[in-house]
């Protein structure tokens, strides 16, 4: 899956079919990312965040971001815990604990409909994290934190 979130909501969930390369990665930005950063950022002002895994550091993102004009925070190599979807994630897989899908669909439903239903304030608290989240990680020279 793929998802976005900001301090207003959270926006696309995509079902990612197989293992997610970059050129599939490339048309998840085009088909969700963009349409859920033009909504929850009209005037266009955001900072795009993802970590360091391949897909997000090939050429072909870069330039697709670039060409699109989109900002995105540079990212320590060995902190992957400075990104809040970690936790969003986690969250998300507790709150489906007892859920029962039958298959493939049922599951993709109910995880829709969990994502959806996330509460704001804890959205809005994620994010708040971000300045102690970016200052552990400048204190600890980039490498991982309590976060």
């Amino acid at each position: 899956m793929w998802g976005c979130f900001s301090y207003d909501g959270v926006r696309t969930l995509y079902l990612v079919d197989g293992n997610l390369q970059s050129k599939q990665y490339c048309k998840i930005l085009k088909e969700a990312m963009g349409p859920s950063a033009h909504e929850l950022f009209p005037q266009g002002e955001f900072l795009f965040q993802q970590d360091n895994d391949p897909k997000h550091t090939s050429q072909m993102t870069w330039d697709y971001l670039d060409a699109k004009g989109i900002d995105y925070m540079d990212w320590p190599p060995y902190s992957p815990d400075l990104n809040p979807i970690e936790n969003l994630w986690a969250i998300l897989k507790q709150r489906m604990k007892g859920r029962k899908c039958n298959n493939e669909d049922e599951l993709w439903e109910c995880v829709q409909e969990t994502w959806y239903d996330l509460p704001l304030d804890l959205l809005r608290s994620l994010i708040d994290s971000m300045k102690d989240r970016c200052q552990a990680v400048i204190n600890i020279k980039g490498y991982p934190t309590k976060y």
